[in-house]
């Protein structure tokens, strides 16, 4: 697939199939995600963890929603694999520093997941549930001296949309030449 293709593709899926992606596929997406840049290049200040055991999401999906409106909905939509993004909380750079190498961490993999035919969902909204529960936290991986600041849904999409309308948004872009 071609970059920008992929790019015009890539949506949140909100509904997964229980199937496990292929390993190959995941190392292709921490490849994506590692090759994004990272502020002052200082990768030790984050933390990447793919979460596969269904026990553990399952737990960290009931705890995500006790926050949300929606308490019995399931935020991570049955996708089978979770990439938690960490970040230390005493970055060396200034605060948003770390949320923008989580964010350019994560569209990389889910572009590279759209570029395999996978779905992907960028998420933040189980953080406030998840955190709230130090165990399941440090049973996720976390480092202590890491927050998780954001999750990355990876697997089969239950139905396939392969519809493209996107195009350049003239309401929103402005020229000043």
């Amino acid at each position: 697939m071609e970059t920008l293709q992929a790019i015009a593709k890539r949506k949140s899926t909100r509904k997964y199939l229980p199937k496990q992606i292929p390993e190959k596929d995941l190392e292709n997406i921490l490849f994506a995600g590692c090759a994004a840049p990272v502020a002052g290049g200082d990768w030790d200040t984050v933390q990447i963890i793919v979460i596969q055991n269904r026990d553990l999401l399952a737990r960290m999906s009931r705890a995500g929603a006790s926050k949300l409106r929606k308490r019995n909905s399931d935020p991570f939509y049955g996708a089978p694999t979770l990439i938690l993004i960490a970040t230390q909380i005493y970055c060396p750079y200034p605060f948003h520093a770390g949320q923008a190498n989580t964010a350019c961490i994560g569209e990389n993999m889910c572009i590279a997941a759209t570029d395999l035919g996978l779905g992907s969902t960028y998420l933040t909204g189980f953080l406030p549930g998840f955190c709230e529960d130090e165990s399941q936290v440090k049973e996720a991986g976390v480092a202590d001296e890491f927050t998780p600041s954001a999750g990355i849904l990876i697997g089969y999409p239950e139905t396939e949309d392969d519809s493209v309308k996107v195009g350049i948004r003239t309401n929103i872009v402005h020229y000043i030449r």
